[in-house]
């Protein structure tokens, strides 16, 4: 098999399709995002061609300037920090991953009051508490549903987890398990997303209960400006 990003798209979809059947899981239940943070558009238009058709972006305002560049049937995804100021951008994304304060909450509520829409949201979860990444401790998440309460125009759908470096998949294993557990813990919440696995663990985080892999070097390590 070649190396164009079509190529790529295939290797990936075909591993998360082993990785679901390993576990038992129809491979349909896992979406794909590709994330395009830093790729030349043609790439990402090559992506699309290939039939993506969920794509993810860390910056706010690229991803703004990109949907109006990209065909309306994207499913945007918000997968990078999110800054209160910024959420003005937030109007094409379906879902944001990245949700860890109240502040940033309590912005895309009145946001979402202002253009009269409503913003589904996955709580980002630190589960091996590092202090260089975002996210609340485990132990927080039920405080953090009482405050989403307050905010009707916020729509919490489940949970974003990162996994440490590790040269090898088995040694974060734990982390995607984790995560399906606490999946399942507040699973009458209505919380069934469990956006989990990069390029260098997605497989393992299929196994353990991945409904949404991010995607991003596995696709277009070539492809980088």
């Amino acid at each position: 098999m070649g190396d164009t990003v079509a190529d790529r798209i295939s290797r990936v979809g075909e591993r998360v399709a082993a990785a679901a059947s390993r576990s038992g899981r129809d491979p349909a239940s896992v979406r794909l995002v590709a994330v395009t943070k830093g790729i030349p558009l043609d790439a990402v238009k090559q992506a699309i061609d290939a039939g993506v058709t969920d794509l993810g972006e860390n910056r706010a305002e690229e991803l703004f300037e990109r949907a109006d560049k990209l065909p309306g049937s994207i499913r945007w995804h918000f997968v990078g920090p999110l800054q209160s100021r910024k959420v003005r951008y937030l109007s094409p994304v379906m879902l944001i991953h990245s949700l860890d304060r109240d502040r940033e909450a309590k912005a895309l509520h009145k946001q979402g009051e202002h253009a009269d829409r409503s913003f589904d949201v996955l709580i980002q979860v630190n589960i091996a508490r590092e202090p260089q990444k975002q996210g609340i401790m485990p132990g927080e998440i039920e405080d953090m549903l009482g405050k989403l309460s307050l905010y009707p125009q916020v729509k919490p759908r489940g949970f974003m987890f990162m996994a440490p470096m590790a040269e090898n998949p088995e040694d974060v294993r734990w982390i995607f398990a984790e995560g399906k557990r606490l999946g399942e813990r507040y699973s009458s919440y209505g919380l069934d997303e469990l956006s989990m696995g990069m390029s260098d663990d997605y497989e393992v985080a299929v196994e353990e209960g991945a409904t949404i892999v991010r995607i991003g070097r596995a696709i277009f390590a070539s492809e980088e400006s």
